[in-house]
């Protein structure tokens, strides 16, 4: 049996962009980020996936980074590889959306999503 652990609709306001007036103040970024897990049965927290572990991932990458990411599929990036390494985390999927994005003209909410799963042991 495998868990699915979620945290959605996270808001973070970073500075982060790929145009330099991106980065000259905060922007908001929504994140959603879900691990499965193949933990059986869990009946303890350090049996499972925390999901206070899941926000202190996105926050490690958008809050605490020493440079700022220019891309989203950058930042998706470096989610996936922190979730990767959490014990227990099978599979991980992490969405970024940037609703002030800079497009041509008002409408939509651009997004990048990848997912990642654990290779299998031999």
């Amino acid at each position: 049996m495998a868990y699915t652990i979620g945290l959605d609709g996270y808001e973070v306001h970073a500075t982060h962009g790929w145009f330099d007036h991106e980065l000259e103040r905060t922007q908001p970024f929504v994140v959603d980020v879900t691990v499965v897990t193949a933990s059986a049965g869990a009946t303890q927290l350090d049996a499972t996936v925390n999901y206070a572990d899941l926000q202190i991932a996105v926050d490690a990458v958008l809050l605490e980074s020493e440079q700022p990411y220019r891309l989203l599929e950058a930042m998706v990036d470096a989610i996936l590889d922190r979730l990767m390494a959490t014990p227990g985390v099978s599979k991980a999927t992490v969405r970024i959306a940037k609703p002030e994005a800079p497009l041509p003209h008002p409408g939509g909410c651009p997004w990048v999503e990848a997912s990642r799963v654990a290779e299998a042991e031999p």
